[in-house]
């Protein structure tokens, strides 16, 4: 399978698309890849220049990505428990798994995705919730709690998969100050007014 993994999948239209989209999205490294599968996005790190690691449960994936780098600095490892530290990448990359995790794996891969990167780029079909075949829909609800408060910065609409749901491309981080700034632009008040009102209310220092 992982010999015939590109073989029987590049041709297709979804494939340029999440090529585009992660070429658009992935900015800052170094990037952890995960699953790094057969390695199809090491090119579009490269020309970047960004410096990139790559983690799979399957060896014989990585040795297919391999052949975009023959030095290739990766670890075996499931993506509910990673074996990197905390915040030790730029960007965390995962496409094309996310939908085969049931809900409660999915949110622990996400929780792990955060954990390792400071930016998160995934690829997940959101719908209903409903089990497709062999694979599954996430609740939106379910995607957002295991966000838990990260900042969504783009979603590339990838495609209609009918009644399946939609599949979209996200990236995701750490919320900074000027985006809660950002969020209380409309207030008729400024935000530092609003804090100060709080900080009084619980008899904090303003």
């Amino acid at each position: 399978e992982a010999s015939q993994y590109d073989a029987r999948r590049q041709h297709l239209p979804p494939w340029q698309q999440e090529q585009d989209a992660v070429n658009q999205l992935v900015e800052r490294g170094p990037v952890l890849d995960v699953p790094i599968g057969t390695g199809r996005y090491l090119p579009i790190y490269q020309a970047k220049g960004l410096s990139y690691a790559g983690c799979d449960i399957s060896a014989d994936m990585v040795e297919q990505a391999m052949r975009h780098d023959p030095v290739l600095y990766f670890k075996l490892g499931d993506i509910t428990d990673l074996p990197f530290k905390e915040n030790e990448f730029g960007t965390a990359v995962c496409t094309r798994l996310l939908n085969w995790l049931a809900p409660d794996e999915m949110q622990q891969a996400v929780r792990e995705l955060r954990r390792v990167a400071n930016t998160v780029v995934l690829s997940i079909r959101v719908g209903e919730g409903e089990q497709q075949l062999k694979t599954y829909t996430h609740k939106a609800g379910d995607v957002l709690d295991a966000l838990d408060g990260y900042w969504i910065t783009d979603d590339i609409h990838l495609r209609d998969e009918g009644p399946a749901g939609n599949y979209y491309m996200v990236r995701f981080r750490k919320p900074e100050w000027h985006d809660v700034e950002a969020q209380f632009a409309h207030q008729p008040v400024t935000l530092q007014t609003l804090a100060d009102e709080w900080a009084e209310r619980y008899g904090l220092q303003p």
